[in-house]
């Protein structure tokens, strides 16, 4: 079964996809976060965020919208960048991004899923893959929509089996994605609160027809995660730490090289120590997160990892 890493604004950046690569892997698929559109023009980071030619395994990612001139503008740019397939997000539950027709927002919407999928069928030569929910703000609107998807030729279709206004809490709604697993007629990746071993087994045993499995923060709290399924061997406590902490020292050291200055690259390091090696003492991580500057922050980094 295939493990990707769903994309994570602040998180799954370049610097970081290519790392994680390198230490851990165990992946099939990476993500770029969401490229989109803003008054009519693209933003620099998410250009500058697209895969290249070393990311051999990293789908460039677009944002689902109301407005079908923003899907051709995107998809356009990408299929003249040379990219061959397409990653389409109906899924982000955030209220900024659903609440302006973007994400899950169109989940409410069949007209708009129609007009997008009309600006996806005029690229015959790309691949397109979808990322959803159940719907945003009813269990069942998916089911509105299957027709639609079932008849376009998505290479996969990703469900996060919640609606968009749950975003990350509450239960995984179960029954909804076994239903939603019997009509769906494309290869199907589950999505949703796997962050250990026990949980990627269990999935792949309830739903043994799974092309994949899409995890998120489950990667970022452990990043063995893929590679421990796929070698069927636990990584012991010492070669992680030691992993993560040659992966952050790489990734600080670049992240100062490319990034605006040395608040910009202190935050984005800190970020990472929200999630990664939850079992290490809280002290240690309340260390790192506390840390504003570049020289302290790398002590506190040393300590976390001792």
């Amino acid at each position: 079964m295939e493990i990707h890493f769903a994309p994570l604004q602040g998180y799954t950046d370049s610097i970081f996809r290519k790392l994680h690569a390198d230490f851990f892997g165990g992946v099939d698929k990476y993500y770029t976060p969401f490229i989109r559109v803003e008054r009519g023009d693209f933003r620099k980071k998410d250009i500058r965020e697209l895969p290249d030619e070393t990311e051999l395994c990293t789908i460039p990612q677009i944002i689902a919208s109301t407005k079908p001139e923003d899907i051709e503008k995107m998809v356009a740019m990408l299929e003249e960048k040379g990219y061959k397939e397409v990653n389409i997000n109906m899924g982000c539950p955030f209220p900024m991004i659903a609440k302006h027709g973007m994400g899950s927002g169109l989940l409410a919407d069949k007209e708009a899923v129609k007009a997008m999928i009309k600006v996806l069928e005029a690229h015959p030569s790309m691949k397109f893959s979808l990322k959803t929910r159940l719907g945003y703000d009813d269990e069942n609107q998916i089911f509105e929509m299957t027709d639609i998807i079932n008849n376009f030729p998505f290479t996969e279709v990703t469900m996060h089996p919640r609606i968009a206004k749950d975003q990350y809490s509450g239960d995984i709604n179960h029954p909804k994605f076994a239903e939603f697993a019997k009509v769906c007629k494309h290869p199907l990746i589950y999505n949703g609160d796997v962050t250990t071993l026990d949980d990627i087994n269990k999935i792949s045993t309830v739903y043994p027809t799974l092309k994949g499995i899409m995890i998120g923060r489950g990667l970022l709290k452990n990043p063995a995660l893929a590679s421990e399924y796929k070698n069927g061997v636990i990584m012991s406590d010492k070669e992680k730490k030691d992993k993560s902490k040659q992966l952050i020292k790489k990734l600080f050291t670049q992240c100062e090289e490319l990034m605006n200055g040395e608040e910009q690259s202190v935050a984005h390091v800190k970020a990472y120590f929200e999630y990664l090696l939850p079992n290490i003492e809280k002290r240690n991580r309340k260390k790192v997160l506390k840390a504003n500057k570049a020289e302290k922050l790398r002590g506190a980094i040393a300590e976390f990892f001792l």
